[in-house]
């Protein structure tokens, strides 16, 4: 009833469960079909920065650069299966600036991060944890715009 009736919920790491618990159009790539994660010789990645792209014109994305670096420790990836918008995305070719990954390919051009509607509300999934004591300190600046966007109305 919170988000249908304008409120916003913002979701960090694996916490983007609720958003499918909530019936959001987004799947996971990086989990089995029985919700389960991937088995770790298929992937793998225990903590390593990897670049992504970003939609600079979308108000979540305020004051950030078309790329940045997020630390990737066993979160999700998501494909987009009705409305919303990715604001952050990995790119087709998976670049690894730190640390090491088994099966990166399977982040490819996935979304990191989305904004999708829900009612009059909407659901914020930031798919890194960007609040981790060792997140690339550009990537915080999502969680603030999000908490600054989400209470946001427009002018009619």
């Amino acid at each position: 009833a919170f988000m249908r009736q304008g409120g916003t919920v913002v979701t960090i790491g694996s916490a983007h469960r609720l958003a499918s618990a909530l019936g959001a159009p987004i799947q996971n790539v990086l989990t089995r079909d029985d919700g389960r994660p991937l088995p770790g010789t298929d992937f793998f990645i225990p903590g390593a920065v990897i670049e992504t792209e970003v939609d600079p014109a979308q108000p979540l994305a305020f004051g950030t650069t078309p790329q940045m670096n997020v630390f990737f420790n066993r979160n999700g990836a998501f494909r987009l299966e009705g409305q919303g918008g990715g604001i952050v995305r990995y790119p087709e070719q998976i670049k690894v600036a730190s640390g090491w990954a088994i099966g990166s390919e399977r982040l490819s051009s996935t979304e990191a991060v989305l904004d999708l509607p829900h009612g009059e509300g909407r659901m914020i999934v930031l798919g890194p944890d960007v609040v981790n004591r060792a997140q690339a300190r550009a990537s915080s600046r999502l969680l603030f715009n999000a908490l600054f966007y989400g209470p946001a109305k427009t002018n009619k």
